[in-house]
């Protein structure tokens, strides 16, 4: 059997700061060992986020996220924050909880202020599409 892996992994930006804290625990223990430094790579330079989402839309660290988080060399939390400048840039916009109550929004689709369609409902109340569901499920109940 052959299984494809990222090894290290999430690990590989944090293999001097484990090994630190492996010699640490040890020294603690009356063992004695020297902190360790782990070289860069050659050519790796600290990239801002701005930096790296530039070479994203350039598509110069390929196609899907984790691939792309892994030719960047970064953790899941800076990924996430160079998908988010990505999709700014590109201008997606990512739908966000409601402040109306799921009442209200049934309430507001029962008086047919959002069309008609449940695409055009979800989009015309600015919802997630788990949020909407759960708006359907009370307008179902009550008619």
């Amino acid at each position: 059997d052959v299984v494809n892996t990222a090894c290290p992994g999430r690990y590989a930006n944090r293999i001097g700061e484990l090994v630190n804290a492996v010699n640490a625990n040890l020294a603690a223990n009356g063992a004695q060992v020297k902190p360790v430094k782990i070289p860069r790579k050659k050519g790796v330079t600290k990239k801002t986020i701005r930096a790296m989402a530039d070479e994203v839309i350039a598509g110069k660290h390929g196609n899907g996220h984790t691939a792309r988080q892994h030719s960047l060399g970064i953790s899941n939390a800076q990924y996430k924050k160079v998908r988010a400048e990505v999709n700014r840039r590109a201008g997606v916009r990512t739908p966000r909880a409601s402040s109306k109550s799921i009442t209200r929004m049934a309430n507001e689709v029962l008086a047919g202020k959002h069309g008609n369609g449940h695409e055009r409902r979800r989009k015309s109340l600015g919802i997630s599409a788990a949020e909407y569901a759960k708006v359907r499920a009370q307008v179902n109940r009550r008619s």
